[in-house]
């Protein structure tokens, strides 16, 4: 059989809502049919967090702590054959102060985190624009919420997967085709031409391709993603980096529909990151950074995740067990303690009082040693931490 293709439509999301009230195993429902015309949908996400740290504990307001507050803005017209057009424009915002939540890499405010127009039928859907990572728990064309590889999500801190996996965000110039699904299988490529500038030929920053097959069952779903960079950005007269190569393997396992067993691993070669968005390990120890200068070698990561999650009626249970090791492969010489680790244990507790809303409340802590320590000191993050958070989410 064959299906629409993987979208993430408004009428997929409030299905994906249902599926998650009533206990189904994921939100891996194909796109209905959409009529044509202009929507406006998003959802809001506000709470509190209890955050310790170095000795202190601290009570803030937490935006966001569950899922991304944002308005969605949707287009579409039905052409002739099947064939149809449709465009998405995406802006996040912070529920406490009111400001939108996106800045581009030079820190300057954006408005819109996706936008996009693609084309589709029966045949697949090709979109251009800015885009979210394929491999990602975001936009329209992030895989993890479809197949589901921590039922932890993505936001709250040091648990989601972004602590761990060097997985992305949302990237300029971009393309990706998704085909339709035949027997369960599916298969999506990217390419960005500049992951962070807006250039019309060849971008000043890394370029970026990925490829992911997946496969969705009844009580299966699993995914396999290599992805790759080029280094442009970080060449100097005298170095010229390696490429980065990565490849996730993704999936869940479903023994019950209300039972899921939850798995991701990833390794990255020549990373020029420490895994979890620590992107400042190649600053000089004389100005408070790790000390690790660039070269043609980059880090070496392996990523781990493994989760539990169950569902009683419309309550909802998750615990996640994180890690990962990395190993600095180049030559500086000054700094001689090139690996690391990290270790994040996290739960949450979601209540769904409505097929649009639910309640949750969270739990994580975290450690990590060596490359990472160093890491996070620079970045005024502290290595041993723990957090609490509770909030509520509404989809509109």
């Amino acid at each position: 059989t064959i299906m629409d293709p993987v979208l993430c439509t408004r009428g997929a999301l409030a299905a994906a809502v249902a599926m998650a009230f009533a206990g189904g195993p994921g939100i891996n429902l194909p796109a209905p049919a959409l009529q044509e015309g202009f929507s406006i949908h998003g959802l809001i996400d506000t709470g509190f967090q209890i955050h310790h740290a170095n000795g202190t504990t601290s009570a803030r307001m937490m935006p966001n702590g569950d899922e991304t507050s944002a308005f969605h803005l949707r287009a579409r017209e039905n052409l002739h054959g099947g064939n149809y057009v449709r465009l998405k424009l995406s802006a996040p915002f912070k529920p406490d102060s009111g400001e939108f939540n996106n800045k581009n890499t030079s820190g300057d405010p954006i408005l819109f985190n996706e936008a996009f127009v693609a084309v589709g039928g029966e045949w697949g859907e090709l979109a251009a624009g800015r885009l979210a990572n394929i491999f990602s728990g975001n936009g329209d064309f992030g895989l993890c919420p479809h197949i589901n590889p921590s039922p932890m999500g993505t936001n709250f801190p040091n648990a989601g997967l972004t602590p761990i996996f060097s997985s992305g965000y949302y990237y300029n110039n971009s393309v990706i085709y998704n085909s339709p699904r035949v027997n369960g299988f599916h298969v999506a490529a990217m390419y960005s031409n500049g992951r962070d500038d807006d250039s019309v030929s060849r971008g000043k920053s890394d370029q970026f391709s990925a490829l992911a097959l997946t496969y969705i069952g009844e009580s299966f779903k699993f995914a396999v993603l290599p992805t790759y960079i080029d280094s442009d950005s970080l060449k100097t007269a005298t170095v010229t980096p390696n490429d980065e190569y990565g490849i996730a393997l993704l999936g869940s396992y479903w023994p019950e529909p209300t039972m899921g067993l939850h798995f991701g691993y990833q390794f990255v070669r020549d990373g020029r990151a420490l895994g979890g968005s620590y992107f400042n390990y190649f600053t000089p120890a004389a100005a408070g950074g790790p000390g690790i200068a660039k070269s043609e070698r980059g880090v070496d990561t392996h990523a781990l995740s493994l989760g539990f999650s169950k569902r009683f009626g419309a309550q909802k249970i998750s615990i996640v067990l994180m890690g990962n090791k990395v190993e600095y492969k180049g030559d500086s010489a000054v700094d001689g303690d090139h690996e690391g680790w990290r270790v994040i244990p996290a739960t949450i507790y979601r209540y769904y009082l409505s097929k649009r809303t639910h309640f949750w409340a969270s739990a994580s802590t975290s450690q990590s040693g060596g490359l990472y320590k160093k890491a996070r000191e620079f970045e005024k993050d502290p290595t041993k931490a723990w957090d609490v958070g509770a909030g509520l989410v509404h989809h509109f």
